[in-house]
C-alpha cells in the first residue's frame, strides 16, 4: 500500500514540460521589488501563469519580472548558479539592490542554496516558499537514480545537510521567509519537512495538494501581501 502511495505522489511531480526557457523582464518597472519565480521538479516556466497574472493585477509590471526556467534534473548546486545569474540580471535591469523570490517545491532547494551558499548572497529581500522540498522528501527515492535534484532531495543527504549547517545564513542576510504548506501536499513526504525555522513564518494551508499550491488564489494574495512587508 505504502509503494502505491508512494507511487502515485510522484506521479503527482511529473508536469508535462511544454516550454522551456527563462522569461526575461521586458519594459519599464515599477516601484515594486522584482521578483523572480522558480518552478518545481519537471516543471516550468508555464507553471506560473496564473501567479503572474495575480501580481501584474496588483500593480507589478512585465519589467518587474523574471520567470525562471532550469534543468530540474541537474544538482540543486547547478540550478542555483542558473538563478544566480538571473537575480544579477534582474537587479541591473531594474536598478534595485534586492530581488523577492516566489519558489516551489525543488525550486525552494535550489533558491534556498543560492541564497546561502550560492552567489544570491546578500540580494534577496523576501523568499516565499510554497510546498518546498528544501528539507527532502521520501518520494524522491523514486528518480533518484536518473535524476541528481532527486538524489539531492532524497532524504537527509548531503546537500540537505549542508542547507540545514547554514540555515544561520538567512538571518545574517537579513531575507525575510514565509513558507505556506499543506498537511495534505502528498509530494513533500512528509509533509512537515517544508517548514522551517525562525525566522521563517509557516502557514498551514487546509486541504490542498501539491501542484495545486502555486495557484491557490489564497497562497497568491499572501504572497503578494507578504512581499509588501
Amino acid at each position: 500500500m505504502k509503494k502505491v502511495l508512494l507511487g502515485a505522489a510522484f506521479a503527482a511531480m511529473v508536469l508535462v514540460a511544454t516550454a522551456c526557457e527563462t522569461i526575461r523582464p521586458t519594459g519599464p518597472p515599477s516601484a515594486h521589488t522584482p521578483v523572480i519565480f522558480v518552478h518545481g521538479w519537471n516543471a516550468n516556466e508555464t507553471m506560473w501563469d496564473t501567479a503572474i497574472a495575480r501580481f501584474k493585477s496588483a500593480g507589478y509590471t512585465s519589467g518587474d519580472i523574471t520567470v525562471l526556467y532550469y534543468d530540474s534534473t541537474k544538482p540543486a548546486a547547478e540550478a542555483a548558479a542558473a538563478l544566480a545569474t538571473e537575480v544579477d540580471f534582474l537587479r541591473s535591469s531594474t536598478g534595485k539592490a534586492k530581488v523577492d523570490i516566489v519558489s516551489h517545491s525543488l525550486g525552494s532547494m535550489v533558491t534556498r542554496y543560492c541564497i546561502e551558499l550560492g552567489s544570491c548572497s546578500g540580494k534577496v529581500s523576501h523568499w516565499m516558499s510554497l510546498a518546498g522540498a528544501d528539507n527532502g522528501t521520501s518520494i524522491a527515492l523514486l528518480c533518484a537514480a536518473f535524476s541528481a535534484s532527486c538524489a539531492d532531495m532524497a532524504g537527509q543527504t548531503p546537500t540537505i545537510q549542508s542547507l540545514q549547517a547554514n540555515w544561520s545564513q538567512i538571518t545574517t542576510q537579513g531575507v525575510k521567509v514565509e513558507v505556506q504548506w499543506s498537511p495534505n501536499d502528498g509530494v513533500i513526504v512528509p509533509a512537515t519537512n517544508s517548514k522551517n525555522p525562525a525566522p521563517a513564518t509557516n502557514v498551514e494551508l487546509a486541504g490542498l495538494a501539491h501542484n495545486a499550491i502555486p495557484n491557490d488564489p489564497g497562497v497568491l494574495a499572501e504572497t503578494v501581501a507578504f512581499f509588501g512587508r
